[in-house]
C-alpha cells in the first residue's frame, strides 16, 4: 500500500514507548559496564553532554534573572521607553541640606583633631 500522506497518531505512542525502553536499557547497560573500554567512551560523551547541558541551563537562567532585575530597576526609575510613569524626585529642603553639610564638616573637623592629637595607650604586654 502506498503512503498517501495520512499519518495515524495512534502508532506514535507504542513507538515512543519502545524507543524509551530501548534507551533505558542501553543506559542501564552503559552504567553497568562503565569501566569497560568499549563503554567508557560512550559514558564520557554522555557525561560531557550532561555537563554542557547543565552549564547552558545555568547561563540561560542567570541571563533571564539578570534581565528581569535590570528591567525591574529600569521600570522603577521610569526609564523604560513608553511607560512615562516614573516617580517624581522630591524637592530639596535647604535646611536639611545645610544640616547634612554641617554634620559632614563636624565629622571632618573631628577627624583632623584625632589625627593631630596623640593619645597614649598603655601597652598591655608590659
Amino acid at each position: 500500500m502506498a503512503w498517501d500522506g495520512s499519518h495515524t497518531r495512534a502508532l506514535d505512542i507504542p513507538l515512543l514507548i519502545m524507543t524509551t525502553e530501548r534507551h533505558t536499557n542501553s543506559m542501564r547497560d552503559l552504567y553497568a559496564y562503565r569501566y569497560e573500554p568499549e563503554y567508557m567512551h560512550m559514558f564520557a560523551r554522555l557525561f560531557w553532554r550532561i555537563l554542557l547541558s547543565a552549564s547552558v541551563l545555568v547561563v540561560i537562567v542567570a541571563s533571564v534573572y539578570g534581565l528581569s532585575e535590570l528591567f525591574s530597576v529600569l521600570r522603577d526609575t521610569g526609564e523604560v521607553a513608553g511607560t512615562g510613569t516614573g516617580r517624581s524626585v522630591p524637592t530639596l529642603d535647604r535646611a536639611r541640606l545645610q544640616n547634612t553639610l554641617d554634620a559632614f564638616h563636624a565629622r571632618a573637623a573631628l577627624f583632623e583633631s584625632l589625627k593631630t592629637s596623640t593619645s597614649t595607650v598603655a601597652d598591655p604586654s608590659r
